[in-house]
């Protein structure tokens, strides 16, 4: 029976829903976990842990945990959307699980699915002007 890591013992799960091992070649590897109402991702890759978020009921509803809990925190600045490790991943899972399920409940959903969609509508507007502010600088060179 597979056991998370001890960092992450307080998920209390067992269940692997999918396993992708590690790629050489893309320097990558998934875990998805199931966890009561909702399932969480692992991504490593190339220096960065990306933990997504989706509901059970739609598995292919996937959130990067960062942006969600800036919702949550009714935060309006563009975060980055992955961890630097596994135990910063494991601390902001561990504070704020209970918060997370509860976004993912039945109950409302649609309209936090409308405030996610503005939330990444407003993150593409902020790249756009930070792509716009690097390419300026650029030409000035």
């Amino acid at each position: 029976m597979w056991k998370p890591p001890c960092r992450f013992c307080f998920l209390n799960t067992t269940r692997v829903l999918y396993r992708m091992k590690a790629s050489a070649l893309l320097n990558r590897s998934t875990v998805t976990l199931t966890l009561d109402d909702v399932l969480l991702r692992f991504i490593r890759g190339r220096g960065e842990l990306g933990v997504n978020i989706a509901p059970a009921r739609s598995p292919d509803d996937w959130h990067e945990v960062p942006v969600v809990l800036r919702l949550l925190e009714g935060n309006d600045e563009v975060v980055p959307r992955s961890f630097a490790n596994l135990p910063r991943a494991a601390y902001a899972l561990e504070l704020n699980m209970n918060r997370l399920k509860s976004f993912f409940t039945p109950a409302g959903y649609e309209t936090r699915q409308q405030q996610l969609a503005q939330v990444y509508k407003r993150d593409r507007a902020v790249m756009r002007e930070w792509e716009a502010e690097m390419n300026a600088r650029l030409r000035r060179l």
